[in-house]
């Protein structure tokens, strides 16, 4: 069951958001159902080009969440390689370089809906070998000053984090930005689980925020969370389990 705190700050956050989500093709309204985009998504990601972690990263890992669109897109268009999870990580992981790219298809592939016309499927061990991220962006439904980011409660960002470092593609080290909305920014703290990835900045279309983190992430997958079923239905699990 989910925990109290972290369920009403969702309730909270949902509430916040609406007034500034826009709907999706497939979810239209149903926030709970999808990581929204927002207004001012495009001045947020112009914020995460700020940073240096961005300036000096190769490779970034970005969720296939609506509002990071603007930020893949410009990932492409800055010439590096991006690592993008498929909705649900049904699919397991996707790579595309963006020096190969124009820009009308970097804005394609920026698209969960286009990605795949240009990207190739890699296996965590191609991520090892050649799409080591060392900047990692993901979005949220809420997100504390302190770093704790909330989702919809699937734990897809935590896992695919934990899948990454087993795999050696990432570092426990690299740096996590959450990139919300100003209302999706909470004040309280809340309590963590050894699973939960904390960022080290937070990031929206109005104020870049250091979470101060201090604490060391653990990379590791907790398998007696994941069923049976949850394995066979994931390629990277299959991959790592096998």
């Amino acid at each position: 069951m989910d925990d109290p705190a972290k369920h009403a700050a969702r309730e909270a956050a949902l509430a916040r958001l609406r007034p500034v989500a826009r709907p999706d093709h497939r979810h239209h309204w149903e926030l709970a159902e999808f990581i929204a985009d927002f207004d001012g998504s495009a001045d947020a990601a112009e914020r995460v080009r700020a940073l240096d972690a961005y300036r000096s990263a190769h490779v970034v890992f970005a969720t296939p969440d609506n509002g990071l669109r603007r930020l893949r897109e410009q990932v492409l268009h800055d010439g590096k390689r991006l690592l993008v999870s498929t909705c649900g990580i049904g699919r397991g992981f996707l790579a595309v370089d963006g020096a190969a790219l124009t820009r009308e298809q970097a804005v394609l592939a920026s698209t969960m809906e286009g990605v795949d016309e240009l990207a190739r499927g890699v296996t965590l061990a191609d991520a090892a070998r050649e799409w080591q991220p060392t900047l990692l962006v993901t979005g949220a439904l809420a997100v504390t000053r302190d770093g704790l980011r909330l989702g919809k409660g699937r734990g897809y960002f935590d896992l695919e984090w934990a899948m990454l470092c087993t795999s050696g593609a990432v570092q426990p080290t690299a740096t996590v930005v959450t990139l919300v909305h100003d209302v999706q920014v909470v004040g309280e703290s809340l309590p963590t689980a050894a699973h939960d990835v904390i960022s080290d900045w937070i990031v929206t279309p109005s104020a870049t925020i250091a979470t101060g983190r201090t604490g060391v992430r653990s990379g590791e997958i907790e398998w007696e969370r994941l069923s049976a079923e949850k394995i066979a239905a994931t390629p990277p699990l299959r991959e790592l389990s096998g």
